[in-house]
């Protein structure tokens, strides 16, 4: 079993930094630190040409359906509700992470994440056959160039639930994950994930459960029955 130690993360702003990992936040302060993220690279953008702004300002923003809003609605679906945030060991997803995004849809055939790797490794551009979404180049330019800007929000039981690209650039740039759990109303010290299997297999075919123990600040990796690794924070 191999244990997982923190290295770094490379934010894009600064407005995660004050945050560390198995730190609770109430949902109004994760929605501020949204807000924050959209305004300090608004201001950031100035600065850049205006084919990159336009492509940040797609994501980067407040309108219905981004980031913000997600984050907004499930603020005023459960207000006063809370979530742990961790930072995961790239090194964990280095050595387990196998697939991304939506396997089951018919997107999946323009770029798997064995493709992306040998692109990144060879130092070449990709292109979508015309799509835009979190498999283009571009996007995986601002990680590169600039860092992340938000966690994972993973605002369900099952993990993971959205953002597997966020995870996959932050990896592949050897920036630990940040991630957003949804904390149990109960509160409670340990708790577990449950498998998105709405999904394929995203780690060696197989489906993994975190055990987040709060308290002792560890979580245990499981890959179905197989105890595979815990990282220390």
């Amino acid at each position: 079993m191999i244990i997982y130690k923190n290295n770094s993360i490379n934010w894009w702003t600064d407005a995660w930094k004050d945050v560390n990992s198995f730190d609770i936040l109430t949902n109004e302060q994760v929605y501020q630190k949204y807000i924050d993220v959209v305004n300090s690279i608004d201001d950031f953008a100035i600065r850049l040409n205006w084919k990159l702004k336009k492509r940040i300002s797609k994501w980067n923003n407040k309108k219905d359906g981004s980031s913000v809003d997600i984050v907004k609605r499930q603020m005023n679906a459960k207000p006063g509700g809370k979530m742990i945030y961790l930072e995961i060991p790239y090194q964990f997803y280095e050595d387990y992470m196998t697939g991304w995004l939506d396997n089951n849809s018919e997107n999946q055939k323009v770029i798997s994440l064995d493709e992306l790797k040998g692109h990144i490794k060879n130092n070449t551009k990709w292109t979508l056959h015309g799509l835009t979404d979190g498999r283009s180049y571009h996007n995986y330019y601002t990680f590169k160039e600039f860092g992340v800007a938000n966690p994972v929000y993973n605002n369900g039981v099952e993990y993971p639930k959205r953002s597997t690209h966020i995870t996959a650039y932050c990896f592949l740039n050897k920036s630990d994950v940040p991630i957003l759990f949804m904390l149990p109303e109960h509160n409670t010290k340990i708790f577990s994930t449950i498998p998105n299997k709405e999904e394929l297999p995203y780690f060696k075919d197989k489906y993994l459960t975190l055990d987040i123990d709060i308290k002792n600040k560890l979580v245990n990796f499981f890959l179905e029955d197989e105890h595979i690794g815990v990282y220390k924070g």
